[in-house]
């Protein structure tokens, strides 16, 4: 591993086995813990070698950049390895700290077979295919002194020497596999040596991404013109071409795969096209008030599949004892990463429901038979093997490690249990174990909906790629959608078991096997579903007059306890509004007023939509921001840091010392008078 030394003595003078200096226009470094025997030269422009000996000690030697970026950074050479060393495009960020590997070689030890390595997913780029992959370093060295910081690998699946690599497309599969990058510092191509020994000869060069320049031709001025005989033929014949040419895109179109992305890239925009045309208005729900056109009985027509793993079972007795004397469900199955022993099982109403382990089935599949030395299923086993020698403690500590790895097994093995045990019910729920799904809703919801048509229905995230249904806000599949998926599509399901070991979550791995059959999440219905727990749902202008079916993150039994004791007894379709009057929460919009709550909070989270306006003064210079702001729902000002969010939506909030919160009454009455009375 890197020592911190080498870095902070780029700018300085010299340690002992340390050099960091510029040669040329590339940045040069060096280190070494002095116990390998190590020829380098730093040769001009992009070439640099190194020979090393000894099979002890460790080092890292490279070329580079002050700085890194979005590069495509080409090199050429040998590497020859005896004993473990990396090839790779290495660097470090900071805010937050991050060690990051591009890895396109190596010798005996493979990065990803490392035990406490947490596999998120992969990504396509320069002819080949990497495995992502973190790990956390705890006490380490770094640019920053001795610190725990996060590691980022992006490992080769077919090695190579030589070849482009865009860094950026690495950069940003990080980044949408949930792995924040921060401030960029240095980045080299490198060879790390740990006891081994071996030579390189590397020349490297570089190319910045994204420039796109448009040719310098001055405009043509446009001018009337008369029509000739010969001009007449030549539009005719443009007509010609441009109508074949549309004919052949329309059948390339409709030739191409469902989750091809051209055809994936054009849903997504004209979606967003028709958004911005028809603006937010959701005709106020009306269905939420009007006659069932597809009458449903929860007991009947519908199953609740609970999402559960062994580090968060002790969330289920609460999830269960949180359905109120109302409620109407009938059926549930529990799925998991392991299997409630005799005597353990889940009780409810006097019923046994035990959990079952869809991870072993997802393994016990055909496609993955051969594949059962991957690290997914290795960290599947450490689980099983410490849960069924009683190691309760490695168990946990294994659960909380990899929980989110084994949870993408369980989709598509859960769906297709789910649907072996009742297939003939008309909806399909799954939630996950702090999920709360509020059934006074849902029930005109559902009848508003055709089970007999493919659904596939939540609350939206992801770019167009695979646009997915958010697993904790819950997910919901019509009879359809199931059977078109699970009877119809075994390729696509054979599939989705198989990209299981390397999908980072479970729910956009469902989405994806969705699309390859035709049926896309209905957005259309994502306002509907709350991604948060109730205090802390982001009331919008487009939802605050629409039924509100779900919360979620109630991670702690007291949570869950206290949403079901709230809606329990509620007897009619709650709306995203009435959250305020469930909370007693004050409402002086109502009678013409504005507000303001000292020690309060009713913007939250300081995400994307809301504004910080820095160095306000007061309180009441925090409400003339939002009131400049036509958008502004809530506003909050910390007295500490004087910085004033406003932000176009309000929560219900809590307390929060320090700090000073209040609502745009005039907006607020607005939009309540629109809202449906009953």
């Amino acid at each position: 591993m890197v020592s911190s030394t080498s870095i902070l003595i780029a700018a300085a003078a010299a340690a002992a086995g340390v050099f960091s200096a510029p040669a040329a226009t590339y940045f040069w470094s060096s280190w070494t813990d002095g116990k390998a025997k190590i020829t380098q030269n730093n040769g001009a422009d992009g070439k640099f070698s190194v020979k090393w000996s000894g099979d002890k000690g460790n080092f890292v030697i490279g070329k580079g950049w002050n700085t890194g970026s979005n590069r495509e950074v080409v090199y050429s050479g040998t590497f020859e390895p005896v004993g473990n060393g990396y090839l790779a495009i290495y660097g470090w960020t900071t805010n937050p700290l991050v060690e990051y590997y591009i890895i396109e070689s190596y010798g005996d030890h493979k990065p990803s077979d490392n035990p406490e390595a947490i596999m998120k997913g992969n990504v396509t780029t320069d002819g080949g295919t990497y495995e992502l992959m973190t790990k956390t370093r705890v006490n380490k060295p770094s640019i920053q002194g001795t610190a725990t910081f996060k590691q980022y690998w992006a490992i080769r699946t077919v090695k190579r020497v030589g070849g482009t690599v865009t860094t950026g497309n690495h950069f940003k599969a990080w980044e949408d596999a949930g792995l924040k990058m921060g401030r960029h510092n240095y980045m080299i191509v490198a060879v790390e040596g740990q006891d081994s020994s071996g030579l390189q000869i590397l020349v490297a060069r570089t190319r910045a991404c994204a420039s796109f320049r448009m040719p310098s031709r001055p405009p043509i001025p446009w001018r009337r013109a008369r029509f000739l005989p010969r001009q007449r033929l030549r539009s005719r014949s443009t007509r010609r071409v441009i109508l074949l040419t549309s004919g052949i895109l329309l059948v390339m179109w409709l030739l191409l795969p469902y989750d091809n992305t051209v055809r994936l890239a054009v849903r997504f925009n004209l979606k967003a096209l028709q958004a911005a045309l028809t603006g937010s208005s959701r005709s106020l729900d009306q269905w939420t008030f009007a006659p069932p056109a597809f009458p449903v009985d929860l007991g009947e027509d519908t199953l609740v599949v609970v999402k559960t793993g062994y580090g968060t079972r002790d969330r289920l007795p609460a999830w269960f004892d949180a359905l109120s004397p109302r409620n109407e469900f009938r059926d549930f199955l529990v799925i998991a990463d392991y299997a409630s022993r005799d005597g353990e099982h889940q009780v409810y109403r006097g019923k046994e429901l035990p959990v079952r382990d869809m991870v072993n089935r997802t393994l016990s599949h055909p496609t993955l038979s051969t594949r059962m030395s991957h690290p997914r299923v290795i960290k599947y086993e450490r689980l099983a093997e410490a849960i069924g020698s009683g190691e309760e403690e490695l168990a946990l500590q294994v659960s909380k490690t990899s929980g989110w790895e084994l949870d993408a097994l369980k989709f598509i093995s859960g769906l297709e249990h789910a649907y072996e045990k009742f297939p003939k019910k008309k909806w399909f729920l799954l939630v996950d174990d702090d999920t709360y799904l509020v059934q006074t809703s849902l029930k005109p919801f559902l009848g508003h909906l055709n089970p007999w048509t493919p659904h596939y229905l939540g609350n939206a995230v992801g770019d167009y790629r695979a646009r997915f249904a958010h697993g904790g806000s819950a997910i919901i599949l019509s009879q359809a959608a199931m059977r078109l998926l699970l009877v119809k599509s075994q390729e696509v399901v054979s599939r989705a078991h198989s990209d299981s070991l390397s999908e980072i979550w479970g729910d956009r791995l469902l989405a994806k096997a969705m699309i390859r059959t035709g049926t896309y999440l209905d957005e259309r219905y994502s306002h509907l579903f709350s991604g948060e727990p109730p205090r802390l749902s982001k009331i919008r202008a487009d939802r605050f007059c629409s039924p509100i079916l779900s919360f979620h993150q109630l991670a702690t039994p007291a949570k869950m306890l206290g949403v079901g004791q709230q809606f329990g007894y509620v007897n009619r379709p709650v709306l995203w509004i009435d959250l305020w009057d469930l909370y007693q929460a004050p409402s002086p919009w109502r009678y013409g007023l504005d507000s303001s709550h000292e020690d309060w909070d009713y913007v939250g989270g300081s995400e994307e939509g809301a504004t910080t306006v820095q160095n306000v003064a007061t309180a009441e210079g925090c409400i003339k921001k939002c009131e400049k702001w036509r958008d502004c729902l809530a506003w909050t000002w910390d007295a500490d840091t004087q910085d004033c969010n406003i932000s176009p939506w309000m929560i219900v909030g809590g307390e929060v010392v320090g700090k000073v919160s209040g609502l745009s009454g005039r907006r607020a009455s607005r939009l309540e008078s629109r809202c449906l009375k009953y």
